[in-house]
């Protein structure tokens, strides 16, 4: 009677609705339980997921080392007064932070890493390709500080998640040793270049002032007036010394020999070769050097906590669906049923 006076009026109230459900309990728990066994499975077969994280910042003079100091002798002997430990430590970071967001070379990386090697036993070509992608791009993360949202962050903060925190950990620490290699040889190849073109333009010097002492030479013997004398053609000297020190910075070699003689020359070339041989001895010493291109604010963490799977609330949420399935299913039989 009350189900045909429902149907009749084609409105149910709640009470009804709950009785209705009641009644076909055991459906809707059956529907629940089912579908918790369905999370259950997936919950304990689904590759697990864990997250090692580090921060690194810009490397400090005992990370630098010997390269560091090998950098500021270069700036001594070149006279290059921009240069300083703030100014090397700056620049080897900056390599070290765009190598680390290079998709390049965490492929180069990756694809000789144990991870990944581990990852494509009995994977076809297509499977690995798809395999060393999500390791570059959705297992691996660089992130850089923003004021605005980490205030507790200082540097870079880099992670990568792994099916164990053992393999997270390590491949992470051996992920940031590679971008450091990579990072260090090219600083130090850009700066064995400034090396040698440093000694390349002090022995192009060198050549111009031996040239001109020999031009010198060849005219005092068929000149019997010194050639050291100074040209009424070229500016007087002043007593001043601000003028004088501007004139004698604005002489090149050939002027210089014919303004203040063999002496003056000779000591150039003096200079020149003890700079010239500096920059030798520091150009040999440079190829045997290492130094870290940043520094750990935090070290690679060992994740104490999965990602993923999150086994209670699969399991929660499994239950829940299937509960709310199985009161679809019971309230659509019954609506089918009463309009019959």
């Amino acid at each position: 009677m009350a189900n045909s006076e429902l149907a009749k009026n084609d409105e149910i109230d709640l009470i009804d609705l709950i009785k209705i459900l009641w009644k076909k309990k055991l459906t809707v728990i059956l529907s629940a339980f089912l579908f918790t066994i369905v999370a259950a499975i997936y919950a304990f077969t689904a590759k697990e997921k864990w997250t090692s994280t580090t921060e690194v910042i810009e490397p400090t003079i005992v990370d630098m080392g010997a390269y560091g100091n090998a950098k500021l002798r270069f700036a001594q002997i070149s006279k290059l007064p921009d240069i300083t430990i703030d100014t090397i430590s700056k620049s080897l970071y900056a390599k070290f932070d765009r190598l680390a967001f290079s998709l390049n070379e965490r492929r180069n990386f990756f694809a000789q890493s144990d991870e990944y090697k581990g990852l494509i036993q009995d994977q076809d070509e297509k499977g690995k390709r798809k395999i060393l992608s999500d390791l570059i791009t959705e297992d691996t993360a660089v992130v850089r500080p923003d004021p605005k949202k980490n205030t507790d962050m200082f540097g870079n903060r880099i992670t990568f998640s792994a099916q164990t925190p053992e393999n997270a950990q390590e491949t992470l620490t051996q992920f940031i040793d590679f971008i450091n290699e990579k990072a260090f040889e090219l600083d130090k190849n850009e700066f064995q270049m400034e090396i040698a073109q440093q000694i390349d333009n002090l022995t192009n010097e060198k050549k111009e002032i031996e040239e001109s002492l020999m031009v010198q030479k060849e005219q005092n013997k068929d000149d019997s007036k010194p050639l050291n004398v100074i040209p009424q053609s070229l500016p007087q000297t002043s007593s001043n010394s601000s003028s004088q020190s501007a004139q004698d910075s604005a002489l090149d070699p050939a002027m210089a020999l014919l303004v203040y003689g063999d002496d003056y020359s000779r000591m150039q070339l003096r200079i020149i070769t003890g700079q010239v041989d500096q920059l030798k001895a520091l150009q040999n010493e440079v190829k045997g050097l290492k130094a870290q291109t940043y520094t750990y604010q935090a070290s690679p963490s060992y994740p104490v906590q999965r990602d993923w799977p999150k086994r209670a609330i699969l399991l929660i949420v499994g239950a829940v669906l299937g509960g709310i399935v199985g009161c679809a299913v019971v309230l659509v039989k019954f609506f089918l049923s009463s309009k019959e």
